[in-house]
């Protein structure tokens, strides 16, 4: 950001990068609540397939984790202003 072409082609493009995250959560949000709905209809929570029961949910229960934390950490190497003002808003 230090150099002004680059800093003015990444403020162009900001909004552009927070829609993709935000696409990328509600994308995830979607996915968990699916098997959230599944839960509250059969009891059960979906397994991951070729794994047993409970590492095949866990497996499950990982990669929506991993979805969302790979997606943040590289917000958050982002030096924006406004990328600091989104992360402290989200952490409270």
């Amino acid at each position: 950001m230090d150099r002004p072409l680059i800093k003015r082609d990444f403020d162009q493009r900001y909004h552009r990068i927070v829609e993709m995250m935000d696409r990328e959560l509600n994308d995830t949000k979607k996915i968990y609540d699916r098997h959230m709905a599944i839960l509250k209809r059969t009891g059960s929570i979906p397994c991951h397939k070729n794994l047993p029961h409970v590492a095949g949910r866990l497996k499950l229960a990982q990669e929506l984790r991993d979805r969302i934390g790979t997606a943040m950490a590289w917000f958050r190497c982002l030096e924006h202003s406004l990328v600091y003002l989104i992360l402290n808003c989200v952490m409270l």
